[in-house]
């Protein structure tokens, strides 16, 4: 790659024309603004193609706008990457807003590190009133990796970031630039998922070359009702999370992982499958029967014999809500 890097913005939507002049405001005041950027509206049915348009033409800054039918996150992610020729592609949910120095902090790895893949930083939570919350990870988020630090404070995983990132979807979408010819490689985010698309995404661009990661927050990070992790969605939020593991498993050879890879997803996968239980059962006694049907559909059944999470779904048929307020805190 060269020294002088195209990036676009890429931002997918659906249904959000009442947040997503804030998520482009933050774009238009980036310290560096990208060359190019993508809206692809995903079959929405409020006026959202309406309000980028007024917003690009009150604010005379050019946008692309894309309309397909509904495909989820990871087909309108896809889509605008295969419509654009730049060498970084920055994603930004649209219900998520970027820090004025985002793209600024997170090209400047690219420049200092030739190998780079994946830039990112840490997060802080938005809420609707909105306020600041807590980071998302802080050094919670570091201590998942091995790092050397460079002069800039970029902590470079050191070897594959593939095993850590087996733990969880630590690094967001909307917090991170990532090579475009490298996300063609592994062939762009896997549109069969609705949720963890993101994990399985980075699992394999970590095949191919380096991470680095920023402890500053580049991206606050906005919880909602219609978040795929909010309590209506969460038992295909949950579902999601044991495909992705799955579909990573049947990709060894292509990943070209080592038998200590192998045994550490399929460790990971057992973990996961043996929690799904547990966590649906907190949201409730429909939540807990859609994700027993699902995993009965995946022959998981082993993961079906625990009486306790039933017996709590039974007790708490609208769900546990004071660990549902842990949970969410």
């Amino acid at each position: 790659m060269t020294t002088s890097f195209k990036i676009c913005a890429v931002i997918p939507a659906y249904n959000r024309a009442h947040l997503i002049g804030e998520a482009l405001d933050s774009v238009a005041c980036q310290t560096r603004v990208p060359d190019e950027v993508i809206v692809v509206d995903d079959g929405s049915t409020d006026d959202t193609v309406q309000v980028v348009q007024r917003w690009a033409d009150r604010n005379s800054f050019p946008i692309k706008i894309i309309q397909q039918s509904n495909g989820g996150a990871a087909s309108a992610r896809n889509t605008a990457i295969r419509q654009t020729d730049a060498d970084l592609i920055a994603p930004l949910d649209s219900d998520d807003v970027w820090v004025p120095d985002h793209v600024q902090i997170l090209l400047q790895a690219f420049h200092n590190h030739p190998n780079l893949v994946v830039s990112a930083g840490n997060t802080k939570r938005l809420d609707d009133l909105p306020q600041f919350k807590r980071e998302a990870y802080g050094e919670e988020l570091f201590k998942k990796f091995e790092y050397d630090c460079d002069d800039a404070g970029l902590r470079i995983i050191r070897g594959s970031a593939f095993k850590s990132l087996l733990k969880g979807a630590y690094i967001q979408t909307s917090s991170c630039i990532f090579q475009r010819a490298a996300a063609v490689e592994v062939g762009l985010f896997d549109e069969s998922l609705r949720s963890y698309e993101d994990q399985l995404f980075f699992l394999r661009l970590s095949r191919l070359g380096t991470f680095g990661l920023y402890m500053a927050p580049v991206t606050l990070l906005r919880k909602h009702d219609d978040n795929t992790t909010h309590r209506r969605h969460i038992a295909s939020h949950i579902v999601c999370a044991i495909d992705a593991l799955t579909i990573a498993l049947g990709d060894a050879d292509k990943m070209k992982l080592s038998d200590d890879e192998v045994a550490a997803v399929r460790g990971e996968l057992t973990r996961r499958t043996g929690r799904a239980m547990e966590r649906a059962s907190r949201y409730g006694i429909r939540p807990y029967w859609t994700v027993c049907r699902e995993l009965t559909r995946r022959g998981l059944v082993a993961s079906l014999i625990r009486p306790k999470p039933l017996l709590r779904a039974l007790i708490h048929p609208k769900g546990d809500t004071d660990k549902l307020q842990q949970i969410s805190n």
